[in-house]
């Protein structure tokens, strides 16, 4: 049926051999002929040695929209790196805030933000999104509240709060601002601006209070590809309180100090300027104490996450192409907005690209402000699950030198042939012929594309830590009905963790055996 047999491989079970061990500040691939990537290192970590100045020069970072030195800068210059003003000398870019001028990246370079990834932290854009899944799954998609752009749907608004009542609460937020700018609570229809551009929700008027006050969640999410979709949750987070206790009184509306629980406000409180913060793991022990369990809370906050980026997909992917060079280019990580009613039903506030003031640290009770706070084992995290590879940059007679020198073996250095996008005839076949409704006989016959996918999520996966993977996982194979369209290696990868996630080692020797052989580097001629 196919041209090339031999790029078809059968899938067959194997053993499990010894486990591979890192050696800092490398790490390497769990499959052979692999490069392996950057362990990124946190100052206070004894090194055994640092990395030969042959990979150190190849080694240079850029950041924009942040100036000083913090914990991502640390961990940089202490893992090997250099910090460059030049972009062209830059390999890897790390971009704090939203950049909209992105120059398309070569092969080889990484950047910590996926081009058009305000369609879904600007509100309104990711309002759009979400309000056509609702249209065409009804409740399935029943996370945000309900809301209107202003000012084109003003006069919708006014029917809906004329329907509502006085007695219900309507938040009012500027499209693109942060740090708390420009919000209001109100139910007056004539207490809202005309002109200006504002997304308006109904406010959540019975929340889940603690000690009668009023809290957010602050969680952190990594997309590290796009196609396939692959979600990573980080395990810990905080609770954002606000200042003043909470009351549904008319005459309190105006005080943002009982009904906003951003720090950015609450800091301008003259009776109490401390902020109240928990870490995640408290909250989940008060709520605990109370005798609710917070497993399905957990779950369906993971659920959001998962239908908020299903529902801009398809728009992300056009945009990111524009300036992705491969799966390798690019990832993504945000804060997440949650907010608790009542019922601890938990609401999608917003997506943050995150900025400075986006910050997590140990002693949780301490009031956050800079990025100087950031948790290192969160950015390292991050680094980590980007899987820098060193650069094609260095000669082969020295890249001997230093396998030799490191007790490693070749590959050294990227290798685009591993992120090609490139297909074959006979893959491109398999991929229409494909039903793309999840079947495990998709990994009956692996191609080169298909195992290239497959060992860099494992590898991945490997080295998640305190991020865990909430999408794909054996049990999400049922939210690929809420895509635009179906992306074949959503389908693979989700077979691939119905079948191996049990016994993740058979796959991996699969995938072990297939590399021995160099089968993933195996690329159309250009």
């Amino acid at each position: 049926m196919y041209t090339f047999v031999m790029c078809l491989v059968m899938v067959v079970t194997a053993r499990a051999g010894p486990p591979i061990r890192d050696h800092p500040p490398l790490r390497k691939s769990l499959f052979p002929n692999v490069p392996p990537t950057i362990n990124f290192l946190v100052n206070k970590e004894n090194l055994d040695f640092q990395l030969p100045e042959e990979i150190r020069r190849t080694l240079v970072y850029f950041q924009s929209g942040h100036k000083g030195k913090g914990v991502f800068s640390k961990i940089m210059d202490q893992t090997g790196f250099h910090e460059s003003n030049e972009t062209q000398k830059a390999t890897f870019f790390w971009l704090w805030g939203q950049i909209r001028d992105m120059r398309p990246l070569l092969v080889d370079e990484k950047r910590s933000r996926f081009h058009g990834i305000e369609v879904l932290t600007e509100k309104d854009t990711l309002w759009n999104s979400y309000k056509t899944k609702r249209a065409t799954f009804g409740d399935e998609f029943l996370y945000v509240p309900k809301t209107f752009i202003l000012p084109q749907e003003r006069k919708q608004l006014k029917k809906e709060m004329v329907s509502v009542g006085p007695s219900g609460r309507w938040i009012s937020k500027p499209f693109s601002a942060s740090g708390g700018k420009g919000i209001s609570v109100t139910n007056l229809i004539s207490k809202i601006s005309k002109k200006a551009d504002l997304l308006v929700s109904r406010y959540v008027d019975h929340p889940y209070l603690i000690h009668g006050r009023r809290f957010s969640l602050r969680l952190f999410v990594l997309v590290t590809c796009l196609e396939p979709l692959t979600i990573y949750l980080y395990e810990d987070g905080f609770a954002l309180f606000s200042s003043m206790k909470y009351s549904a009184d008319e005459k309190d509306m105006k005080n943002v100090f009982q009904h906003l629980s951003n720090g950015a406000i609450n800091k301008h409180n003259e009776e109490n300027k401390q902020s109240i913060i928990w870490s995640l793991h408290d909250l989940k022990k008060h709520i605990q104490s109370e005798g609710i369990p917070f497993v399905p809370i957990w779950e369906n906050i993971k659920d959001i996450m998962i239908k908020s980026l299903i529902a801009v997909e398809n728009d992300l992917i056009k945009k990111a192409n524009k300036t992705n060079a491969s799966r390798y280019s690019s990832f993504s990580w945000f804060g997440v907005d949650i907010i608790l009613d009542s019922n601890l039903k938990p609401w999608l506030a917003e997506f943050n690209t995150v900025r400075t003031d986006l910050t997590i640290r140990a002693e949780v009770r301490r009031r956050i402000k800079t990025e100087q706070n950031l948790n290192p084992s969160l950015v390292k995290d991050i680094l980590d699950l980007a899987r820098y590879q060193i650069p094609n940059r260095i000669s082969k007679k020295n890249q001997m030198k230093v396998v030799k020198s490191l007790n490693l073996q070749l590959p050294l250095c990227f290798d685009e042939r591993q992120f090609s996008l490139e297909l074959f005839e006979f893959e491109k076949m398999k991929q229409n012929q494909s039903s793309l409704i999840l079947t495990e006989s998709i990994l009956d016959e692996l191609t080169p594309a298909d195992t290239r996918v497959l060992i860099a999520a494992e590898d991945e996966l490997d080295i998640s830590n305190r991020f865990k993977r909430i999408f794909p996982t054996k049990e999400t194979h049922t939210y690929l009905k809420f895509f635009d369209e179906p992306r074949y290696y959503n389908t693979l990868l989700s077979a691939w963790e119905q079948r191996f996630s049990d016994d993740r080692e058979a796959g991996r020797d699969i995938l072990k055996s297939l590399c021995r052989d160099n089968f993933h580097t195996l690329v159309p001629i250009k």
